[in-house]
């Protein structure tokens, strides 16, 4: 969707601010000589870049840009988390890492009583998974982890 912002009244460099903090992700700006040149100026929130396409192509680049845009911010959040997130042997070493990122730790280690003493410690369950990705159906299987971090 894409809506006009046509308050001239307000500067353009308010107006700009206004949509970065809502969080607009690809801005198109046009003027006069932008539109009499048959080009528009598209801001990119995630690469904080603009760049200048063609109008006539424009309608046909946004989803792409988008795509885009939407992969490189998979790629940030996946690089972070997994950044953040180490093995931990036990309860106690589950509890220090998971108040500084997160923690995986067997679920076979930890289970409800286990739970209850992270819990303690300012420290949850965030999920549990299995490694290959496959629906928890028996949290008692051997390969099921649970991910353990700091509650809010």
């Amino acid at each position: 969707r894409a809506e006009l912002d046509d308050a001239l009244e307000v500067s353009l460099g308010r107006r700009i601010t206004d949509w970065e903090l809502r969080g607009v992700p690809v801005r198109v700006e046009l003027g006069p000589r932008d539109l009499a040149a048959g080009v528009a100026v598209v801001a990119r929130r995630v690469r904080a870049a603009k760049e200048q396409l063609a109008l006539a192509d424009l309608a046909a680049q946004v989803p792409a840009i988008l795509d885009q845009d939407q992969a490189e911010l998979l790629r940030q959040a996946t690089e972070l988390r997994d950044g953040l997130t180490r093995p931990a042997a036990n309860l106690k070493e589950a509890a220090e890492l998971g108040r500084e990122g997160f923690a995986r730790v067997p679920w076979r280690e930890l289970g409800p009583d286990g739970e209850a003493t992270l819990a303690r410690d300012g420290v949850t369950v965030r999920c549990l998974l299995r490694e290959d990705g496959a629906t928890v159906t028996d949290p008692g299987a051997p390969e099921v982890e649970a991910i353990v971090a700091r509650a809010y």
